[in-house]
């Protein structure tokens, strides 16, 4: 997988180490700020655009969906044309695409710009611990793990609050144009990152890739279909049946190419596995979730209850 340290490479002495942690940590303090920031943002942006609620939630959707489904391919093309290379792409499309949406004139312009941003956050969860785990051994690794996970919950839990205060003081594009801000030092720093690859990468799993990513994308479509139209509408069961089918479909092509596999699916017959991928899944569902889509909920209650009163 990506995060593991190429076994090629013969290790060097850990030059530029603290530019490596400083580039990797404030590139991932930039995903979760991007989430919750928008969704703080998202009821002033949809006023000021006259846009629709339906319309306005395809801000955080459109994100949320490639952000899912686009990390293993991701991963899977850092390992052959370089890691850093992937990292510091997946830097410039998430600020480039923050900036572009603080200056939208539409909310449409702003969805299209928060997908192809998700796709640049992919790129950089599934390619900034790699950069890290080759950079760094022992101690070290450690220490800058620790770093990144520190990181990555700060923009979780700082980004409602920092948000909110930026709406109120300098409006809804102040948000967005701070993820612009955050990406350039970022990116800077990544240029002193060193870079790896890994020779015996089997090559892209086309169909892997495809059935995987679609699935996800399906199953994500699914989840916010049934949100306005219900389970049982024919928009949420086509998406739903068919990422079943996609996802059922990875598993066996990458069963059949074995050792050259882009995921071994034989590992979730490990128990000690299935806890590891069932634990970080559950803390996003109950804690995540309510932080990115909990905001615009509280934020429209008053709205309603004047509309109630009069």
């Amino acid at each position: 997988m990506v995060i593991s340290p190429p076994l090629d490479v013969v290790r060097r002495p850990e030059r530029h180490y603290w530019a490596t942690v400083s580039a990797v940590g404030g590139a991932s303090m930039m995903l979760p700020f991007s989430v919750t920031g928008a969704a703080v943002a998202l009821p002033s942006m949809a006023t000021h655009l006259g846009s629709s609620v339906g319309a306005a939630q395809w801000m955080l959707n459109a994100f949320n969906i490639t952000f899912a489904a686009l990390p293993l391919a991701a991963g899977s093309l850092a390992d052959r044309v370089g890691r850093r290379r992937v990292f510091r792409t997946g830097i410039t499309l998430v600020g480039v695409m923050s900036l572009l949406v603080a200056l939208a004139p539409s909310m449409v312009v702003a969805d299209l710009a928060r997908a192809v941003q998700g796709c640049g956050a992919a790129a950089v969860l599934a390619s900034g611990a790699a950069v890290l785990a080759h950079a760094t051994t022992g101690r070290r690794r450690r220490v800058a793990f620790g770093v990144l996970g520190t990181c990555f919950g700060t923009g979780l839990a700082a980004g409602p609050l920092a948000a909110g205060a930026l709406v109120e003081v300098a409006g809804w594009r102040s948000v967005f144009l701070l993820v612009a801000a955050m990406s350039v030092p970022a990116w800077w720093y990544a240029t002193r990152a060193p870079e790896s690859r890994d020779p015996g990468h089997p090559g892209f799993d086309v169909a892997g890739l495809f059935c995987f990513t679609a699935g996800l994308a399906a199953l994500s479509l699914a989840l916010v279909r049934a949100v306005t139209a219900g389970w049982t509408a024919p928009s949420t069961l086509l998406p739903l049946a068919g990422a079943i089918l996609l996802v059922v479909l990875f598993a066996l092509v990458e069963a059949r190419r074995g050792e050259r596999a882009m995921f071994d699916v034989r590992l979730f017959r490990r128990p000690e596995f299935v806890a590891v991928v069932c634990q970080p899944f559950t803390v996003t569902l109950g804690f995540v979730v309510l932080l990115v889509y909990l905001p615009a909920y509280l934020q429209g209650r008053p709205r309603r209850r004047r509309r109630i009163l009069r």
